[in-house]
């Protein structure tokens, strides 16, 4: 029963193309977490690429790159380190709080916090396929 719960398991995996990169990003664990909400999903990219009306009939492919914000781990444990040079503080997040507006009374509210965390720019290169 357990090696079919573990074929089970890796074959759930491999079939999620989102569970798949977190398996190999993260593990097992990375997967059970995402299932039980722990782990958000960032929001998709978008991007304009322009394409002729030759590789639109033949078809092919063609590179773009695009800037995204990561967060530096490495800032939080030695922020002098080489790495850690171009980056900046993260934008502000947002936290709930629960406010007492009477007695027995709560409310709750979104709340404006200053990152803790690092950020730095990075530029990633996409290869998109363009299908005749």
């Amino acid at each position: 029963k357990r090696k079919f719960g573990e074929i089970r398991d890796a074959y759930e995996v491999l079939n999620d193309p989102d569970k798949k990169i977190l398996y190999d990003t993260g593990g097992l664990e990375a997967v059970k977490k995402a299932e039980k909400g722990e782990i958000e999903k960032g929001e998709d990219v978008r991007a304009n690429l322009a394409v002729g009306l030759e590789e639109l009939y033949i078809g092919g492919s063609r590179a773009a790159e695009i800037q995204r914000r990561i967060v530096c781990r490495g800032c939080r444990v030695r922020p002098d380190s080489p790495k850690c040079q171009g980056c900046q503080r993260c934008p502000d997040e947002i936290r709930m709080v629960n406010r007492q507006v009477g007695p027995g009374m709560f409310m709750q509210q979104q709340e404006q916090v200053q990152s803790k965390e690092k950020c730095k720019k990075e530029t990633a290169t996409v290869e998109a396929q363009i299908e005749k």
